[in-house]
């Protein structure tokens, strides 16, 4: 089975699209939370780290983003 097909490169750059629209329309401190998060790799200890907030605060930008509409 071959995930390259044409149909799924397509489907997957337009993903891709959205889900970088969706992220940027985030406010600035979530959208650095979940961009370290989801797309770094970075765990929360480390996120922590790089933005110099408690866990705690990390946690709630990566919920606020994860529940933005």
């Amino acid at each position: 089975l071959s995930y390259s097909t044409p149909e799924n490169l397509l489907l997957h750059d337009e993903l891709s699209v959205f889900i970088y629209a969706s992220i940027d329309k985030l406010p600035e401190d979530i959208k650095t939370s979940i961009t370290l998060l989801e797309l770094e790799g970075m765990t929360y200890e480390q996120n922590d780290a790089v933005k110099d907030c408690p866990v705690g605060t990390v946690r709630a930008s990566i919920f606020r983003a994860r529940e933005a509409k």
